[in-house]
């Protein structure tokens, strides 16, 4: 079903929309499916949440194969990891993939979505013109971090689902957190309201019609802010928000022209350098994670105990 549904074209019948409704509404106020227009008011809008899910998912790149032999070859796979023994690391330190490995797994690959931290500064390094060795040259790196997996599967089919799922609950908790915003906001007004009210029970009469009059407005701004989160009226924000999901999350993409020590080149530079593209996935908050489907051969991790003791050892050398 999600590959058919990369261009968009998800029939009304899709079997994941029952689920998607429960799940989001679930998310959002979970009693409104004890309102009217429960499940069906929500179809459009959930379905159009599924598409965009699915083509996202659909259009991160990948896999990209973190195995020895792949890692000689792959100017990327170099790029974001310094040394093949950072995939290992990166295996180490996964929750998400110990989690994995306590369920059944077949096949002989695991395929996952992994999220880098892209960093650009500005370092000095030498430069090389002609016969002359220049030091102190001012130049632009790309450097990697943070390193994370989540949505792991054995297929890659399975894990692309599993993306889109996860977007899916991203576009919801966007949806989730305007309600929320909008019920802290009526608690604030309340708040303000009945510090007013005290103070007009209060001993002292000074400034009382003023108290009066802020006392009135805020109490008008209070009837607008419980009307505006009357159950009836909260699936209009699942049309809203999910009219345009492309301005909750999307992907853009980024090329550089990389060098093996992670430095800016141009295409003119006679030295060593690839054209690599990486894809952003952006939210609504602009924190960019460089995304992209990575496969790598299923292999069980040490014990924790294990992996304890080489951590240490480190630590003493």
């Amino acid at each position: 079903m999600l590959w058919l549904n990369l261009l968009g074209l998800a029939p009304p019948d899709d079997p994941r929309l029952a689920e998607a409704i429960e799940r989001a509404v679930d998310r959002v106020e979970p009693r409104l499916k004890q309102a009217s227009g429960y499940p069906g008011r929500y179809r459009g809008a959930i379905a159009r949440a599924l598409r965009y899910s699915d083509q996202l998912a659909g259009a991160i790149p990948g896999p990209l194969a973190l195995d020895p032999e792949h890692f000689n070859r792959d100017p990327l796979v170099r790029a974001i990891f310094t040394m093949q023994e950072d995939v290992q690391r990166m295996l180490l330190r996964s929750k998400t993939m110990r989690e994995f490995q306590r369920g059944p797994n077949a096949g002989p690959d695991i395929h996952a979505l992994m999220g880098v931290r892209r960093k650009e500064k500005k370092v000095f390094g030498m430069e090389i013109e002609g016969e002359v060795l220049r030091r102190d040259v001012a130049q632009q790196s790309i450097t990697f971090s943070d390193h994370i997996l989540n949505c792991i599967a054995s297929e890659e089919s399975d894990a692309r689902a599993l993306v889109a799922w996860r977007i899916f609950d991203g576009l919801i908790a966007q949806v989730a957190g305007h309600i929320e915003s909008l019920r802290q906001e009526k608690a604030r007004i309340g708040q303000s309201r009945d510090e007013v009210l005290a103070r007009l029970h209060g001993p002292r009469t000074e400034g009382r019609a003023a108290l009066e009059q802020e006392a009135s407005r805020l109490l008008a701004e209070l009837t607008v802010a419980t009307q505006r989160l009357h159950l009836g009226r909260l699936p209009a924000f699942f049309d809203t928000l999910l009219r345009t999901p492309e301005t909750l999350v999307r992907l853009e993409q980024r090329q550089f022209r990389l060098d093996g020590m992670g430095i800016q080149r141009t295409q003119a530079d006679t030295g060593v350098s690839h054209a690599l593209t990486f894809t952003d996935l952006l939210g609504q908050d602009r924190r960019r994670w460089s995304v992209a489907l990575v496969r790598f051969p299923y292999q069980e991790l040490p014990p924790l105990s294990e992996r304890l003791q080489d951590a240490n050892l480190w630590l003493a050398i």
